[in-house]
């Protein structure tokens, strides 16, 4: 090997630990990360001692001892490219590169170069250039009742979009070739050109239809994807599809990748009608499947979504579930600006809101029939890009710093954005302005299928506002809680036994309100407390306080649900403030330490036994004077309420 490659290749391995080490924030998210490529029994067969040994090859970084104990006989849980090989489901992402022909060459050359990394770590990318549209500037599409299957095909309009879809087609090929390239000028990294993949049963009469996405085509050859991922080959696949009388034409970007990740995942033929979840599972259980869709990425140069009235900042975390009504609204309301009161700074708004329209459509409908795991990113090349841009030169000056992290690896490593979306909107702030030669935290927006959130009462119809004397806002019978599958989240998130007759009977007449994610995935529970040395009647000094707050163990540190439900308590139930106590020893204070606008640490009083060590947060502003006396003393006074008596960790 030259000197200068083998330079190279110790260079790219340096910088993939490194990113590696970086971008993992725990150790447990590194170990969850590789737990994904351990073999089932049934993948094992009959010997479940049976170890899978990685055979590396020139580019493949072995991390099997990187985050694993000391023993040396530990069993390693490292797997490789190499090693899927072995198993029957490949791990896969999706990236939709949007105008590659915009793009110049050193930003794609970053681009491929995370790509290629992220192969080494076992993630198969399958890479899909957008198209260009093929409409002129200003050009309506034709309604389908006047471009029909039976038009004939040296028609006007049908040969119009017949020459460019035949340029278009070009087009995308070149960009395609283009790619491959790009990737393979990285050591010992292949890609290949696929464009054979998708099959319309149709005539190339029908070209409108086809080019939008009108006709559902099916995928055909998936062996040869299969072909790439045991030969560690990045395919680059060409959203083009092949009419009953073999001709080629492009398509929809968006029906390509829909149909290719459902075709990949086993899910094509699902009944729409049953639960997507409950088939999806069945299947997993008799392995009908090839691949684990486990990431849909959009690179796109509009970058990541934006947040209203966020001054430049954007979504770091969208629960499709919850908020993409809310978030296309407002994307809606900026494409639709009076064009009367246009400039040029609204035009390019509106542009680039129609693009996050589509971004978020794309991912919604690609989501809805994958797995729950499953999840998406959208950022912008020139993000990527300009990491790569600055490790490179990072490796010729005599500076030992390194940029931020890579938001791909961080994410595929990880599932879940750099920084938490429940953070305080001025922290996240903060992070936005750490530099402006590095690509910011905010340049990526991580999104999932997520789940709905329950907040009873909805605060839009009745605001969580201290109540008069003798009103009850909440009822414990009310019909919309289940008693018993909000005592199990209790009792399995916490690991101990709830004194449900003494704590329902506490919090019946304090009740607030009671926030609920997903099927009692995870939730909170809200209190009006009134300090010990307030008057009877006296509102004023009612504390809102956070009781319980719970996440199911099989949920906990992944799938954002503590996130959500916190946003949930901060911007939408208590926005001016709450309060809550944790022992002081908890581990999770770190995590409340991060979102919470003060803190102080309670100093037990008189019997050490019976006074607990224990550590108060809020988010409200300005807690001074009665107002932190009351807080105190509210955190004081709230009893035990677990049915073991042992003073464990809250």
């Amino acid at each position: 090997m030259p000197a200068t490659t083998h330079m190279r290749l110790k260079a790219n391995q340096r910088d993939l630990v490194i990113d590696v080490l970086s971008a993992s924030t725990t150790k447990r998210e590194a170990k969850s990360y590789l737990k994904r490529f351990e073999p089932t029994p049934d993948e094992l067969g009959t010997n479940q001692n049976q170890q899978a040994i990685p055979q590396l090859s020139g580019n493949e970084i072995n991390l099997g001892t990187l985050f694993a104990s000391g023993n040396p006989n530990a069993n390693p849980s490292v797997k490789s490219s190499s090693d899927l090989v072995a198993l029957d489901v490949y791990h896969v992402a999706i990236v939709v590169i949007r105008a590659p022909h915009a793009l110049s060459d050193g930003v794609l050359h970053g681009v491929t170069r995370t790509l290629s990394q992220l192969s080494q770590l076992g993630m198969h990318c399958i890479v899909v250039p957008d198209q260009i549209d093929i409409l002129s500037p200003g050009e309506k599409r034709p309604s389908p009742h006047r471009i029909s299957k039976d038009q004939p095909r040296g028609s006007q309009s049908g040969q119009s979009y017949q020459n460019r879809a035949a340029v278009n087609w070009r087009g995308l090929l070149a960009e395609a070739d283009r790619i491959v390239d790009s990737l393979e000028s990285h050591i010992d990294q292949r890609a290949r050109r696929i464009e054979w993949l998708f099959q319309a049963d149709d005539h190339s009469s029908n070209i409108p239809h086809i080019l939008r996405g009108r006709v559902s085509p099916r995928v055909e050859r998936l062996h040869l994807l299969e072909q790439c991922f045991q030969s560690g080959t990045i395919p680059v696949v060409v959203p083009s599809v092949v009419t009953l009388d073999s001709k080629f034409y492009p398509f929809s970007t968006k029906e390509a990748v829909c149909t290719l990740s459902r075709a990949l995942a086993g899910t094509a033929d699902l009944d729409p009608d049953k639960s997507v979840e409950a088939q999806i599972h069945q299947r997993s259980q008799k392995n009908q499947r090839i691949c684990s869709v486990d990431r849909i990425i959009i690179l796109d140069s509009v970058g990541s979504i934006p947040a209203e009235k966020s001054f430049g900042m954007a979504h770091v975390f969208v629960n499709l579930e919850q908020e993409y009504d809310q978030i296309v609204e407002e994307l809606d309301e900026i494409h639709h600006v009076n064009p009367r009161k246009a400039n040029t700074e609204s035009h390019l708004l509106q542009g680039a809101a129609r693009e996050h329209i589509k971004n978020l459509s794309l991912v919604r409908r690609a989501l809805k029939f994958l797995p729950r795991s499953s999840s998406a990113l959208i950022t912008s090349p020139e993000a990527v890009a300009r990491y790569e841009h600055n490790s490179t030169l990072s490796m010729t000056s005599n500076v030992e710093t390194r940029p931020q992290r890579n938001i791909l690896i961080h994410n595929i490593l990880a599932d879940k954005p750099i920084r938490s979306s429940s953070l305080p909107v001025s922290r996240l702030a903060d992070h936005s302005k750490e530099s402006t030669t590095q690509a910011s935290t905010h340049s990526a927006t991580f999104l999932k299928h997520g789940m709905p959130v329950t907040i009873i009462p909805d605060p839009k119809i009745h605001p969580w506002i201290a109540p008069q004397p003798n009103v009850q806002v909440l009822s414990l019978s009310d019909p919309r809680l289940d008693l018993g599958r909000l005592v199990h989240l209790i009792e399995d998130s916490f690991g101990r036994p709830l004194d449900q007759k003494h704590y329902f009977t506490r919090i019946a007449s304090s009740l607030a309100g009671i926030i609920i994610a997903g099927a009692y995935e995870g939730g909170a529970i809200l209190t009006w407390e009134k300090p010990p040395s307030a008057a009877e009647g006296d509102s004023s000094r009612l504390v809102p306080y956070l009781d319980k707050f719970a996440v199911l163990q099989r949920s906990q540190g992944a799938g954002g649900v503590a996130d959500v439900v916190f946003s949930a308590m901060v911007r939408q139930c208590f926005p001016h403030g709450v309060c809550w106590r944790s022992r002081s020893n908890n581990p999770v204070n770190k995590w409340y330490f991060e979102r919470a606008s003060g803190t102080s640490r309670l100093v037990p009083e008189g019997d050490a036994a019976s006074s607990q060590n224990w550590t108060m947060f809020w988010t409200t502003e300005n807690v001074v004077g009665q107002r932190f006396r009351d807080y105190e003393e509210v955190c004081r006074s709230i009893g035990s309420s677990w049915a073991d008596g042992k003073a464990r960790l809250d």
